[in-house]
């Protein structure tokens, strides 16, 4: 994970394998290995996290609401990547980076203010509950089937939806009708499609194999703002011993108010 996460800039597209049933049906149907997408919103240097909707609880704090939850959430990226191991009872997991190409800091300043914005519109919104939805993502034929509705989501549907809502694709994008394999393919699917010059998803699929660290994970950091529209200070917790080590959730982040 120390090779992978600074690597990670917002608007990138992260990738793994769920091996729930709904999961292994997904990469069934799609005939690919990555089931489920997740969009990086960097906010600074020490603040990374993760935009994603989840079916089930896995351990993961949304910053938003400081508890752990499903549906619509963001979590930091460490944090998110560690309850992967726990959840799915694996000592090393699979995922791969699909890279934003940006061509300067203000682009990608005005897409982190954008994203920001569309997380805060549908946070906590539910998990997409009716499974024609995702079928009728896979099949072309099935497209009338799944007309846009972004009051629940499943994870291409979120991610489409924020890919569109930061400019990088047209506004009449329908989100709805993506899939992790066809997210995971971003720069091939998307190159004739693209809203803004020099804003694209690269072709190349970074591909990484996480080990699970032998020692326990550290006590989940707070955030102290220190006045209003200003950068969170990041503060650790200091960590304890495994025996006497207590979890709590992270203290809700100011920039997303």
């Amino acid at each position: 994970m120390q090779r992978l996460l600074p690597m990670l800039n917002t608007g990138d597209l992260l990738m793994s394998r769920n091996r729930s049933l709904i999961g292994e049906l997904i990469r069934w149907g799609t005939w690919d290995n990555y089931t489920h997408v997740m969009m990086i919103d960097r906010a600074s240097s020490e603040h990374l996290f993760v935009f994603e909707s989840v079916r089930a609880v896995d351990g993961a704090y949304d910053v938003m609401t400081e508890q752990q939850s499903c549906g619509v959430r963001v979590c930091e990226a460490d944090q998110r990547l560690r309850a992967m191991f726990a959840h799915q009872h694996q000592s090393e997991i699979q995922v791969c980076l699909i890279k934003l190409q940006v061509p300067d800091e203000a682009t990608r300043a005005d897409i982190a203010a954008r994203l920001h914005e569309f997380e805060l519109s549908v946070a906590q919104r539910a998990f997409e509950q009716q499974r024609l939805s995702m079928i009728a993502a896979q099949l072309p034929l099935l497209f009338g089937l799944n007309p846009q509705d972004e009051n629940t989501f499943f994870c291409s549907e979120l991610v489409a939806a924020a890919i569109r809502e930061c400019g990088i694709l047209p506004a009449d994008l329908i989100s709805s009708r993506y899939t992790p394999k066809m997210l995971g393919n971003a720069g091939r699917t998307f190159h004739r499609h693209w809203a803004r010059p020099g804003v694209y998803y690269q072709p190349a699929i970074h591909h990484f194999t996480l080990c699970q660290a032998a020692e326990p994970a550290p006590t989940p950091p707070t955030y102290q703002p220190s006045k209003p529209n200003a950068q969170p200070v990041y503060t650790p917790l200091q960590t304890t011993k495994p025996a006497e080590q207590s979890r709590s959730p992270p203290v809700r982040l100011d920039m997303f108010l």
